[in-house]
């Protein structure tokens, strides 16, 4: 049997076992990740109107790639999206938001 029919019959045995090819699970995780990041995306810009910073300034959602500190539990941030003062210098991170 040449490599290219038995490349089919495993991957038609695997898909007959429930079992997905590594590189469609991969790509599923990364459409999850990505869809993960716009859900929280679209809450941050919901809740972005009605969160203040200390100083009662209108906080903004921003996506960036650079990394910061959560003004609220002091933890350093990489992950995005964040709520953001930019007149405080103040920002809050998803998990705070939602407390």
């Amino acid at each position: 049997m040449d490599l290219a029919a038995n490349n089919a019959e495993n991957k038609m045995k695997m898909k007959k076992a429930g079992v997905e090819e590594p590189v469609s699970r991969a790509m599923a995780a990364a459409n999850a990740t990505e869809d993960t990041k716009k859900y929280g995306q679209n809450l941050l810009d919901n809740l972005a109107n009605k969160k203040k910073c200390p100083q009662d300034h209108a906080m903004q959602s921003l996506t960036s790639s650079s990394s910061w500190i959560c003004n609220m539990c002091r933890k350093h941030r990489t992950e995005n999206p964040r709520l953001r003062c930019a007149a405080c210098d103040y920002d809050m991170c998803a998990e705070c938001v939602r407390r």
